[in-house]
């Protein structure tokens, strides 16, 4: 089955072009749980459960290490725009 993925992304990416469209709204679709949810969910629509079950586990753990990474990140980083 052919899964309309990047379609599924402008979608989600038009939808949501102002919650997106800085480098801090980025940050917060990754750290907000709805949000995350609601990109993957927009992401996966369309394709067969188990693929699906297999991409949201990847998101997912994207999105820890993603996280874990951030928090690592000196605050002053964030602060000079290094980030």
């Amino acid at each position: 089955m052919d899964t309309p993925i990047f379609e599924n992304y402008e979608s989600f990416i038009r939808e949501h072009a102002e919650d997106v469209s800085t480098p801090m709204g980025a940050a917060r679709m990754i750290q907000d749980e709805g949000m995350f949810r609601a990109y993957v969910d927009t992401l996966t629509d369309g394709m067969e459960d188990n693929i699906r079950e297999s991409v949201i586990d990847v998101a997912n753990r994207n999105r820890e290490c993603l996280l874990t990474e951030s928090a690592n990140v000196p605050s002053s980083a964030f602060g000079s725009g290094l980030i």
